[in-house]
């Protein structure tokens, strides 16, 4: 049986999912002689309907898949984290002895039960179900010949060892192994007093006084909903066994789906070359590797969910990408709270029976002194058992490790003796390599740096697979209906699909040799790959090369920056100076020399004055935005100035043509006192009008620009902006504002030629048609801007979503 907690009891880490926050699935009168149906966090509840039935799986034994990776990913190195390597309390070895059972009175019933449990061997499922039938009828008896449970009756030592069906540990009723590892066993149990079922770690090892408290407050601050829920501790002082218990997921790991996905890649390459199979690879091999499980485990299927829905009509790299942003979220959950996993594999990641990922083996329970090891087996602390305690202290699957942890390790080993650095070496980045390595296999079906055998030994053999880490990882198979030979693609811009697209540079970012180059936390690599979910938003921030907003991105900001500001400025300021020479210094011929005299100042002040405070408006925003292109990160201070230069643009020119509106008028009107009041104010409106149209139209070139090209490409490392939705509200504000000025233009010019005596036809025509092609294309504008911000939301905004929801709201 692919067991749901298969593997994981050598990382010695616990195994449980989330309890619910306000429904209370977890109360002690939960009845377990009819487990749920379904995990009982309340993003894991039934939505929608899916009725799927249990797939089967092909048993065969592939041999060949037997790589050196493969062995080390079977030889773990247990994580811990620096904040938290903690002792566990003792527990009370006197209530064991207290409570034990009456071993005088022969429990016929219990052995009866142990024999028809045996007997069915040949039949898990069936064998599980009869195991929880057992204990819960056995349950009162227990209860009623002490009044409570003991581990009298248990063998000396819990671990090493393996512990057989019914009997007790502790409160715990053992049910059925789920896995054994080097330093831990797992078993689906029954805790007697909750009468709940429970996944129990059984591990050996030696506690100190005074850690239960930080204990309980390490274990509280990973409540998290994409990280399994750790119930409780306990130590068993006389068989030197410490308990951790936690609540047992039956929807399996991703391993059993990387053996699928792995299978199908191997079938999809031996296919011919007509014959299309890489269609088939969707959410349906994620579903049908938790029904085989839920199936082995006597769990129903899920019959309506819309998380199942979504997962089965959804592309693989979409679902991958799905699964990355659960994991990026738990992490950084626990990175806030101090705690490192530095073990994130395959087999550390639980399923629910609706196929939500929660990330287990967060072992901060209990730490083994150094000697401990070497005690305990009677031998000298040689380097294998050194290799044992280094490996509990730093942690972690070779396959999976870090370039930086795989050197913390050798250093650890090979030296004999821990580094003092080596922890602070291991922290969130080497968990955001381990999550890059773990989705790549994922989506491949293979890891990205295959390990091969090797005669070299020590200190050698670990520089030799951190070396291998240097290189660029291997690359993406090519679907059969596209190759015409076992061809492989090397470039992103060759994956045509943009969730495939995306999937693939954050993943490669992901495992970068260097740490500085990767997502600098677990929380960027998910919001990269939540961009993975939305297609619309990923042509914003991922735009072709050879779409206009491609093109506009290579083009330098200061350019685009002076098209949009200058040419609106200057055709404003030629309809303007044509129109008053001819409709108003016409008519006062003694005018005409102080209008050249005061319009040769004004422009030389205006101009000059106008462009300095646009270059510094523009100069800061052209540095972030060339920064960016180069993969650098921007601040919130460039972000907010990038944001912001359409509107300021608009007030330069606004302000300026406003005061050239005041200035005319008023020296005019001093210089010549035969020019009328009415003549003074129509020389002001059409000031004012000129200025409205060098204030909207940069306006809302700059906006489209800063919404299509700029600010994504700010965004675009780290995907993540605090402040979005005032941003996005702030926008809409504008936007609407000078929307209204921009039908008001046209309006107010009309009404301006219009109240002149005599005005040629030609005049008002030309006025009225391009004042109205302006409407329009601010009116396209704002359309443009209001749909990039709404589609930009998907991805960026800071509005809640549960754990299970990302990417529903847009299925496929």
């Amino acid at each position: 049986m692919n067991d749901p907690h298969e593997n994981d009891a050598a990382s010695n880490a616990p195994r449980s999912t989330p309890p619910p926050t306000d429904q209370g699935q977890n109360s002690p009168s939960r009845d377990v002689t009819n487990p749920p149906a379904t995990p009982s966090h309340p993003s894991d509840q039934p939505h929608g309907p899916s009725p799927r039935k249990p797939a089967q799986t092909d048993a065969r034994a592939e041999d060949d898949d037997r790589s050196l990776d493969d062995a080390c990913d079977e030889t773990i190195l247990t994580p811990r984290f620096d904040a938290h390597r903690l002792d566990a309390g003792q527990h009370d070895a006197s209530h064991a002895d207290a409570t034990a059972p009456d071993e005088s009175q022969p429990d016929t019933a219990h052995d009866a039960d142990q024999t028809a449990l045996h007997g069915r061997e040949n039949n898990h499922a069936a064998q599980m179900q009869a195991a929880i039938e057992i204990a819960a009828r056995d349950t009162p008896a227990r209860e009623s010949k002490s009044g409570s449970v003991s581990s009298n009756d248990l063998p000396a030592k819990l671990f090493p060892g393996s512990l057989p069906p019914g009997c007790l540990v502790d409160e715990f009723r053992v049910i059925a192994p789920l896995g054994q590892g080097a330093f831990a066993c797992v078993y689906l149990a029954q805790q007697v007093p909750m009468r709940r079922l429970v996944a129990l770690k059984i591990s050996a090892g030696t506690t100190h006084d005074g850690s239960d408290a930080e204990e309980s407050r390490t274990l509280a601050r990973l409540d998290h909903p994409g990280i399994v829920r750790v119930f409780d501790q306990r130590h068993l002082a006389g068989h030197n066994a410490h308990l951790l218990y936690m609540q047992y997921l039956p929807g399996g790991t991703l391993a059993g789906v990387v053996t699928r996905v792995r299978k199908f890649r191997r079938d999809s390459l031996a296919s011919p070359p007509g014959e299309d199979t890489a269609s088939e690879l969707t959410g349906h091999v994620l579903l049908d590797s938790v029904d085989e499980q839920l199936l082995n485990a006597s769990q129903q299927v899920p019959e309506h969910s819309a998380v199942r829905d979504w997962i089965a009509t959804s592309s693989w790299p979409m679902v991958v990408s799905w699964i990355g942003v659960q994991l990026g979220n738990a992490l950084q959950a626990a990175h806030d709270q101090g705690v490192f996993h530095r073990d994130v594999k395959p087999a550390n990641v639980l399923l629910s029976a609706e196929g939500l990922p929660r990330l287990a083996d967060f072992n901060v329970s209990f730490s083994v002194p150094p000697s401990t090891t070497a005690t305990a087996q009677g031998t000298d602390p040689d380097e294998d058992n050194i290799a044992n305690e280094v490996s509990r202290s730093i942690g972690g699957s070779l396959a999976y490790m870090a370039p930086e942890q795989i050197h913390a390790v050798a250093n650890a080993i090979c030296d004999l003796s821990p580094q003092p650095t080596a922890h602070h070496e291991v922290g969130a980045l080497a968990d955001v390599y381990s999550t890059g390595v773990l989705l790549w296999e994922l989506w491949q079906g293979q890891r990205p740096f295959e390990d091969e055998p090797s005669p070299m030994r020590g200190r050698r053999w670990f520089e030799r697979h951190r070396e291998r880490r240097r290189n660029n990882p291997t690359t993406i198979e090519t679907p059969p209906t596209q190759r015409t030979s076992r061809s492989r693609r090397s470039h992103p811009e060759e994956s045509t699909a943009g969730s495939q697209r995306v999937l693939e540079q954050v993943l490669r970012q992901a495992i970068e040799f260097d740490p500085k180059n990767r997502p600098q936390s677990a929380g960027e690599l998910g919001a990269r790959l939540r961009l993975a979910l939305y297609p619309d938003a990923a042509r914003l921030f991922d735009p072709a090369s050879d779409s206009w907003a491609g093109r506009c991105g290579r083009i330098s900001p200061w350019l685009i920056a002076a098209v949009f500001i200058l040419l609106p400025n200057i055709a404003a300021g030629c309809f303007n100076f044509l129109y008053n020479y001819v409709e108003i210094i016409g008519r006062y011929p003694e005018l005409k020399p102080r209008f050249f005299h005061l319009a040769n100042i004004v422009n030389a002040i205006a101009f000059p004055l106008g462009g300095v405070l646009m270059v510094m408006t523009a100069k800061p925003v052209a540095t972030a935005i060339l920064k960016a292109r180069d993969g650098g990160s921007s601040d919130q201070d460039a972000i907010l100035r990038t944001v912001h230069l359409g509107r300021r643009a608009a007030w330069i020119g606004g302000l300026l043509w406003f005061a050239a509106a005041i200035v005319y008028p008023l020296v005019l009107v001093n210089g010549s006192p035969s020019l009328p009041p009415v003549a003074a104010l129509h020389f002001f409106g059409s000031l004012l009008i000129c200025g409205g149209v060098a204030a909207v139209y940069p306006f809302f070139g700059l906006v489209v620009m800063t919404s299509t090209v700029y600010y994504p490409c700010l965004i675009r490392k780290t995907m993540q902006d605090p402040r979005f939705d005032q941003r996005h509200a702030d926008i809409r504000k504008w936007c609407g504002r000078f929307l209204l000025a921009a039908a008001g233009i046209p309006l107010l010019g009309l009404a301006l030629l219009l109240s002149r005596d005599t005005i040629a036809k030609y005049v008002v025509a030309s006025a009225v048609a391009a004042t109205a092609v302006g409407l329009l294309a601010a009116f396209a504008a704002y359309q443009c801007v209001q749909t990039n911000w709404e589609t930009m939301s998907e991805v960026l905004s800071n509005r809640k979503r549960s754990a299970g929801s990302i990417g529903l709201d847009r299925p496929g």
